[in-house]
C-alpha cells in the first residue's frame, strides 16, 4: 500500500523591464509500505500479495515495515538583464526533509506460525495482535532493549529511523554574450546541509514505556509525512543513535563556448571546497563534536562538435576529468555511533576520467 499528494505555490513579479522575481514552494509527501523479496514458493503458497513484515492489528491490515517522507523546497528566482551583452541568472534554495523509515524493534515479535500465536494460516506475517497480548503481560508495562535486565521480558514496539534534514544555497551565473561565436558563463554555487539522525517510537502495542540506554521513552510518532513535517522525538525520547552532520559546500565555475553553423566547442571547469563535521551517537555516551573535515575537489571538461552544411552528418567528442570529494560515510569509520576517523580523515577524492564520441548520418530515407 501507499499514498502521495503534491503541491505547488508559484507568484512572480516584474521589477521593472529588465529584472523580474520568482517565488516558488513544493512538495510531494508520501508514503510506502514495503515487502522484501521472497522465494517464489512462498508466493505460490499465500498468495502474490503475500508479506511477512505485515500482518493483522485490531482486524486491519497492519506493516513492521514502511517509508514516509515529506521535503518542502522554497526556490527564490531573480532573473536580472544587465545590458544586451550580460545576464545575471540567481537561485536562493531551501529544502526541509522530515521523515524516516520504520521497523521492529526488541526481541518479542511473534508470527502466526509461532506456537504464541493466536492465529494461524498466515505463513510467517507478523501476529500483531499476539504481541499486544505479550506486552501487556509484561509486568509494569515496561519494554527493555537490554535482555541482560533483571526486568527483561520479550516485548516488541515499532521504531522510526528518521532522517531530518535542512539545506540551504544559492547559485548565481552571469552569461556573457556579445551577439559573436563566442559566449561565456561564470558563477558560484554554496550550500549548508545539516542533517539529524536518530531512532524513535512509533508504536507499543500495549506497552506504557520503554527503556533504552537509561532513558524511559514514554511517547510514539505517527509514521506520516505530513505529521513528521513537526512532530518527532525530543532528544530525551530517541532510542539507539542520535547523531548529526554539518556539509558545508562552496564553489566557482565558468565555461567558454564556441559556436558556428558548422563547428562548436566548450571548455568548462570548476573547483570546490567541502567541510564534514558530525555531533553525537550512542544516546548512553555522546561522542560530542568532530574535528571539521575540509576537502577540496575540481572538474575539467571539454568538446568538439562538427556538422556538415547539408546537416547529413554530425561528428562530436567530449572529455573530462573529476575529481570528486568523498561522502560522510566514507570519512568517518561508524558514522552513527562515534567520531573516528577512516585514515585520519585523509580519505582520497573519487577520481573519474570520461570520454565519449559520436557520428550521426541523416538523409530524407535513412538514418
Amino acid at each position: 500500500a501507499g499514498q502521495g499528494q503534491n503541491y505547488f505555490f508559484s507568484v512572480g513579479y516584474k521589477a521593472s523591464e529588465r529584472s523580474t522575481f520568482n517565488f516558488l514552494v513544493t512538495g510531494a509527501p508520501q508514503w510506502h509500505d514495503q515487502n522484501f523479496s521472497k522465494r517464489l514458493d512462498e508466493f505460490e503458497q499465500y498468495g502474490n500479495k503475500y508479506n511477512d513484515n505485515s500482518g493483522f492489528y485490531n482486524g486491519r491490515r497492519f506493516t513492521e515495515r514502511r517509508n514516509y517522507y515529506h521535503k518542502p523546497i522554497a526556490n527564490i528566482n531573480w532573473d536580472f538583464n544587465i545590458n544586451e551583452t550580460l545576464d545575471l541568472s540567481t537561485v536562493l534554495y531551501a529544502s526541509w526533509g522530515r521523515g524516516g523509515g520504520t521497523g521492529g524493534w526488541g526481541r518479542g515479535r511473534i508470527r502466526y506460525d509461532d506456537p504464541e500465536s493466536i492465529n494461524s494460516g498466515n505463513g510467517e506475517e507478523i501476529d500483531f495482535d499476539a504481541i499486544e497480548v505479550q506486552n501487556t503481560a509484561i509486568p509494569g508495562g515496561i519494554g527493555y532493549s537490554d535482555s541482560d535486565d533483571p526486568n527483561y521480558s520479550p516485548a516488541y514496539a515499532r521504531r522510526a529511523s528518521v532522517n531530518n534534514h535542512n539545506w540551504y544555497g544559492v547559485v548565481s551565473n552571469l552569461n556573457i554574450d556579445n551577439g559573436g561565436p563566442l559566449t561565456y558563463n561564470i558563477g558560484f554555487d554554496g550550500r549548508t546541509y545539516t542533517g539529524d539522525h536518530f531512532r524513535q517510537l512509533t508504536h507499543m502495542f500495549g506497552l506504557d514505556a520503554w527503556s533504552d540506554n537509561g532513558n524511559l521513552i514514554t511517547q510514539t510518532f505517527d509514521a506520516n509525512p505530513w505529521a513528521s513535517l513537526s512532530n518527532y522525538a525530543d532528544e530525551d525520547q530517541r532510542i539507539a543513535y542520535d547523531y548529526s552532520e554539518t556539509i558545508n559546500y562552496l564553489g566557482g565555475f565558468a565555461q567558454a563556448e564556441y559556436a558556428t553553423d558548422n563547428l562548436s566547442a566548450f571548455l568548462q571547469g570548476s573547483v570546490s571546497t567541502q567541510s564534514y563535521q558530525r555531533d553525537g551517537g550512542n544516546v548512553a555516551g555522546d561522542a560530542g563534536k568532530s574535528e571539521k573535515i575540509n576537502k577540496s575537489g575540481y572538474n575539467l571538461k571539454g568538446g568538439l562538435g562538427y556538422t556538415s552544411n547539408d546537416d547529413q552528418h554530425k561528428l562530436f567528442a567530449n572529455a573530462g576529468i573529476y575529481s570528486r570529494q568523498p561522502f560522510l560515510d566514507n570519512i568517518f569509520d561508524n558514522v552513527r555511533y562515534s567520531n573516528d576517523l577512516i585514515n585520519n580523515g585523509d580519505v582520497e577524492n573519487e577520481e573519474v576520467i570520461g570520454f565519449e564520441a559520436g557520428y550521426r548520418f541523416q538523409s530524407d530515407e535513412f538514418r
